[in-house]
């Protein structure tokens, strides 16, 4: 009864559509909310919940997607996207996320209408119909994840639960939905993914936009195949994202593919701070960016900015520099050491004080980091690495994925154990300040022809700062400026999708 007195309130609070996007605009505004979510441990524990339970906590949460949405209505925002785990459905069995489960329903449908007519059942499609009526009364595109389950009988359940996106239109109907295929580390208890990874997209007034969410952004399906073959402008991805040194950042990598993959990035992501959970942003294709990163720290944040209907697109040959002038850069045979970084052996060779012009290759030569520099002093030992084989450490649905990778990071292998293996749960300080400065760094790479490849450059705090950064066409990675703030990493982060391995023909929820 609660909850049916509270959405009729709601209901009868619905004030007029108020779009604010005129049709011949050049920009469109964005905002994303970086959100600090309240949770029920007794859902996530597996004890004492119910539905009315997991109603109560996702009304919480909605009380502050509410909030978040007003504020972006008087910025006059056009579409905004809540976060992956938004609404608190989380839980370690699928029995208790069920409980915060809906029904699927059909693209064209409005939930609120239906619920203002009778016509739906509010229990059971609560979290629809609140999300349909507060696009509604704020009158733009609203994109919210939460789990949406239907009747199936694969994997020897009675049931299927998604990680689902719906996005909902001014008018609170809903214009599409998607099923998130890539799980992280531990979803594959609870969640199943379709057969294979769905390509959803829509258009509006202001643009095409494709969905993805979270660690489906490290797979080809569906972020590169969505971009490329629906030829979106906007990629959505709501994720919940902590930081992982040195290369999977959340901030970093959205970032990052925006520029290689030629789109604006909207990301909303989950503020955890036991998590280092923390990276929200609106991002350009050339670099530019409004974001927030603030992992140690717990309010919830919303970020706007106004983004290219339709971005303007420039093409990067990445291997095209580096093939052309390997010969030039010297190999520093004998310096070369091993290491494991996040689950991967590099090829290192160290950073010394000077100018220097050097390169590290893999073993058969298949791909060689080439790098020139000034450095006066170094605060930390900085090492030069190189990478390409497959990846298996964060994967769940498909075996491994494939990667070439040439980064410069803090490396001394007298102290590996603190620094060179970067993920490191206990010292988030060392890892994301640095007080050394360079005068220059470039980086280029022998990558394969296939090679899809995103730029990455963090400085002292892990800070973006794109107007120290320049790409050039045949593809050279660099910084330089003497006002620039001490340097954290660089890296040129290749994704050769053609040697992932295979989506399996079926994959089922681990019990």
């Amino acid at each position: 009864m609660f909850v049916l007195l509270l959405m009729l309130t709601l209901l009868s609070q619905i004030p007029e559509n108020s779009a604010t996007f005129t049709e011949g605009d050049l920009q469109f505004t964005a905002a994303v909310y970086e959100y600090d979510v309240v949770l029920n441990l007794e859902c996530m524990s597996g004890q004492g919940c119910s539905r009315e339970d997991a109603l109560l906590t996702v009304e919480e949460n909605l009380v502050a997607y509410r909030s978040a949405a007003l504020e972006a209505k008087e910025l006059e925002t056009d579409i905004l996207l809540f976060p992956e785990d938004g609404l608190g459905g989380l839980a370690v069995d699928r029995e208790h996320l069920k409980l915060f489960a809906e029904p699927t329903l059909e693209n064209g449908t409005n939930p609120c209408l239906l619920a203002q007519n009778g016509e739906i059942d509010v229990t059971s499609y609560y979290t629809t119909i609140e999300l349909s009526c507060l696009a509604k009364e704020v009158g733009m595109y609203i994109s919210a994840n939460y789990p949406t389950s239907f009747d199936c009988q694969e994997c020897n359940f009675e049931y299927c639960l998604y990680n689902t996106q719906v996005v909902f239109d001014p008018t609170g109907e809903i214009v599409t939905s998607y099923r998130k295929y890539n799980l992280w580390i531990g979803e594959d208890l609870t969640y199943n993914v379709d057969k294979q990874p769905q390509l959803r997209y829509f258009d509006t007034p202001f643009g095409r936009f494709g969905l993805s969410t979270c660690a489906d952004l490290l797979w080809e399906s569906p972020v590169v195949e969505v971009v490329r073959e629906m030829n979106i402008d906007t990629l959505l991805l709501p994720l919940y994202w902590g930081d992982f040194f040195p290369h999977q950042l959340s901030h970093s990598c959205e970032s990052g593919w925006a520029q290689g993959l030629q789109v604006n990035l909207m990301a909303a992501n989950i503020r955890s701070t036991s998590e280092w959970s923390s990276g929200s942003g609106l991002y350009h294709p050339d670099g530019k960016q409004n974001y927030i990163h603030r992992p140690l720290e717990s309010s919830s944040v919303l970020v706007v900015e106004p983004l290219d209907v339709h971005p303007a697109k420039k093409n990067t040959t990445w291997n095209q520099y580096a093939k052309q002038h390997s010969q030039d850069y010297s190999s520093l045979s004998g310096q070369e050491f091993l290491e494991i970084v996040y689950g991967d052996k590099f090829k290192f060779i160290p950073i010394t004080v000077g100018q220097h012009k050097v390169k590290v290759c893999t073993n058969d030569d298949s791909l060689c980091c080439l790098v020139d520099y000034h450095v006066d002093s170094l605060d930390d030992q900085f090492s030069i690495g190189v990478f390409s084989g497959l990846h298996s450490k964060d994967t769940v649905v498909r075996d491994a994925w494939y990667m070439e990778m040439c980064s410069v990071i803090k490396c001394d292998p007298k102290h590996s154990k603190q620094t060179c293996a970067q993920d490191l749960s206990y010292d988030y300080d060392y890892l994301s300040r640095s007080g050394t400065v360079f005068t220059y760094l470039n980086i280029s790479a022998t990558f394969s022809d296939d090679t899809i490849v995103y730029p990455q450059v963090l400085f002292d705090g892990v800070q973006l700062k794109p107007e120290f950064v320049n790409i050039s066409p045949d593809g050279v990675l660099g910084i330089s400026d003497s006002e620039m703030p001490g340097f954290v990493s660089m890296s040129l982060f290749g994704r050769r999708y053609s040697k992932d391995t295979p989506i399996p023909e079926q994959f089922c929820p681990s019990t």
